[in-house]
């Protein structure tokens, strides 16, 4: 029913490597602004390395600090600044998920490397294991996580998401 759609192949970009820090390291420097690999491999981790957001956060620093040495703190007041921008959008995407989506949303981003499928994590949150297995499932369609193949390294597609969910509920808990 939509006139474009399937209209393009997507691709699937894989993750990036070291060359990606290098390449961000020569960019801020054309631009005036230094930054380390120390710091250029923090941003990258910031984002899961993420190509797009890299590129969203490199931009927000030369054009917040153009000639000012980047580090781990502005990288972080860029991220913080993005995710109050987009807390709207997060806020309303967040609310629109049923419960059990949401406790799942909470359980994966404020136990990073644990299985969701845990029994302590389970109770904690208040979830069985099949209707987490059936939250992460609606989330992947909704194109909210990415799709793994198996549980215990679920990746948000939106790494700023992620980062707001983290901020909002840790005040909370």
């Amino acid at each position: 029913s939509r006139p474009f759609y399937q209209m393009c192949t997507p691709i699937e970009l894989p993750r990036m490597n070291n060359d990606f820090a290098e390449w961000i390291m020569t960019k801020l420097k054309s631009s005036g602004v230094a930054i380390d690999r120390e710091m250029a491999t923090t941003l990258l981790d910031k984002v899961d390395w993420n190509p797009n957001y890299a590129q969203m956060i490199a931009f927000h620093l030369v054009a917040d600090n153009p000639e000012d040495m980047v580090t781990a703190e502005k990288i972080v007041t860029v991220l913080d600044d993005l995710c109050r921008l987009n807390g709207y959008t997060y806020t309303s995407l967040f609310d629109s998920l049923s419960s059990n989506a949401q406790k799942t949303l909470r359980l994966i981003a404020l136990n990073k490397g644990q299985s969701p499928f845990s029994k302590s994590l389970l109770n904690k949150f208040d979830l069985t294991s099949s209707s987490v297995q059936a939250a992460i499932q609606g989330l992947v369609n909704k194109h909210i996580l990415d799709d793994t193949s198996s549980g215990k390294n679920i990746i948000f597609d939106d790494p700023l998401f992620l980062r707001w969910i983290e901020q909002r509920f840790t005040k909370l808990d």
